[in-house]
């Protein structure tokens, strides 16, 4: 008996393969590195063209042009993008605050067809984006180059306010708006004041090895480590008591640089922290942010925080607030397919 198969994932896969193909004959990678990026694929939600880059298999330039190919979309080198002197006609069919909503700009306006073309941030809906686009400026059609989050914030920081006169997004004029919350106890209040956390970042106890305890923590915290003439300075514990974005929320807001190992089971993931920010992820043969989103839904295993220690090289480029939020989105949709 055949087992079933969705007819749409079927013709993604043949698209797959076809860059694949593409990607063969231009000896970009191997057959080998092909099957199983193929096979990541058809486990994880997202673009070829990402998990290619999430594996290191492809550089961003590259990534964007697989992107391209894959969505049937226009590609422009990042450099070009940035360069470019967009006119405020074109400009005020998508005004910024609509900008930043949709993480996309106007770049041009072919008056005679009728069409507007837009940069626009490939993780993300792209087809609702564009939906969105024709059914706010009312053109009959809607091209797209895809690029990333940051090279659109960069254009919309550089272009708008030279032509609009005003800040991008001005505060002053909204009301009852919701900035986030201005501390970590108010962002996690589950772990903070539990004996755990507070001790972990303010204890002062001269021990060279912290261990985290669901109960207490003695040693020293984490300035002090590394204040110490010790080459490394290691916090260990379970992460049933401090679990991993929690760990790197706090890490983060304190601005560290440390490598973080996770331990589970047999397995071993490494996670590269420099000033606060997640810049590289090892988990097997795995690296970048696919390594990273394996190790985020981590519920159990055991850590340990090594401070002094610099990042081995730097390949991720999301910031740690998008690599949460992505995270979770992607834990989250996994449970759901699991029932859970």
């Amino acid at each position: 008996m055949n087992e079933f198969r969705d007819p749409e994932k079927e013709k993604e896969l043949e698209k797959v393969k076809k860059l694949g193909e593409f990607l063969l004959k231009r000896n970009i990678i191997t057959k080998e590195q092909l099957q199983i990026a193929i096979s990541y694929w058809e486990k994880e939600n997202r673009s070829f063209a990402e998990v290619l880059y999430n594996m290191k298999l492809v550089d961003e330039e590259e990534m964007l042009k697989v992107l391209s190919l894959e969505k049937g979309t226009e590609y422009f080198p990042t450099d070009y993008l940035l360069k470019l002197d967009i006119s405020p006609e074109v400009l005020s069919f998508i005004p910024p605050e609509m900008a930043e909503k949709l993480v996309a700009i106007p770049l041009d306006y072919n008056v005679e067809s009728d069409t507007l073309l837009v940069a626009v941030a490939f993780d993300q809906d792209i087809d609702w984006v564009k939906e969105e686009i024709k059914e706010k400026t009312g053109v009959s059609k809607v091209e797209l180059v895809l690029t990333f989050e940051f090279t659109v914030y960069q254009l919309i920081q550089r272009i708008y306010p030279q032509h609009t006169g005003e800040e991008v997004v001005n505060l002053d004029t909204q009301e009852d708006v919701y900035l986030g919350p201005e501390s970590d106890e108010e962002a996690f209040p589950g772990i903070y004041h539990t004996g755990s956390v507070d001790d972990l970042l303010f204890s002062g106890d001269e021990s060279e090895v912290i261990e985290v305890g669901s109960d207490s923590i003695t040693g020293l915290d984490i300035d002090q480590m590394e204040n110490e003439n010790t080459e490394n300075a290691t916090i260990k514990g379970q992460l049933a008591d401090l679990p991993l974005p929690d760990m790197l929320q706090i890490l983060s807001n304190n601005r560290k640089t440390c490598r973080i190992t996770l331990f589970r089971d047999g397995e071993v993931g490494e996670i590269d922290m420099e000033e606060g920010e997640v810049v590289y992820v090892k988990y097997g043969d795995i690296e970048g942010e696919m390594a990273f989103y394996e190790l985020f839904g981590w519920e159990d295993g055991y850590f340990e925080i090594e401070t002094n220690v610099k990042p081995r090289k730097r390949i991720i480029a999301r910031t740690i607030e998008n690599l949460l939020m992505e995270g979770a989105r992607i834990l989250d949709e996994k449970r759901r397919k699991e029932g859970h």
